[in-house]
């Protein structure tokens, strides 16, 4: 569940960045700092200990990112350490995702099949999904080797489920069910 706070700055990380017109290079910074921290716990942790200075967590700011994010995420990152919000950074960054796909049409969908999809396959399936919702995708594939066959796509909090694994479940039920 995301924090009221962290919503809040992230709302207005992402009208700043509407407001300069960067909203696609801060949606990279953004992507970059979500694998920063998944990466790097103790990175949060640095960033959120009272026992560290404020000046001493801007420093390695400063040094970790300078040059490797646009000076708008960057001021960012330090109006978090000034205000003693570094905690709610991963809130933000969720709501300025949320916003920023709102705003372009992007919507998002995993698709899960038994083996890996071919690069031309994961492109015609987005390609498709994009014709049928009007919308640009952005397709997460993943694996799941218990499906047999077939593929289960989730998609707008909906799934849809064509596998083998799902179709052999349904038949049990309808032999289970004529026969008791």
């Amino acid at each position: 569940m995301s924090s009221l706070i962290g919503n809040r700055y992230g709302e207005a990380f992402f009208e700043a960045g509407r407001d300069e017109n960067c909203l696609d290079s801060l949606y990279d910074d953004v992507c970059l700092l979500r694998g920063v921290l998944g990466e790097n716990e103790d990175f949060l942790k640095v960033m959120n200990a009272p026992s560290v200075a404020k000046e001493e967590r801007s420093r390695l700011l400063d040094t970790i990112f300078d040059g490797n994010l646009q000076p708008l995420t960057l001021n960012y990152l330090h109006l978090l350490v000034d205000k003693s919000r570094f905690g709610s950074l991963q809130d933000s960054l969720e709501k300025f995702i949320e916003l920023y796909r709102e705003y372009k049409g992007i919507i998002c969908a995993t698709a899960v099949t038994a083996v890996p999809m071919s690069e031309e396959l994961t492109n015609r399936l987005r390609d498709k999904l994009a014709a049928v919702t009007g919308k640009q995708v952005e397709l997460t594939c993943e694996v799941d080797p218990a499906l047999i066959s077939g593929i289960r796509l989730q998609m707008n909090g909906e799934q849809f489920d064509s596998s083998v694994r799902r179709r052999l479940e349904n038949l049990k039920k309808s032999i289970e069910s004529a026969v008791f």
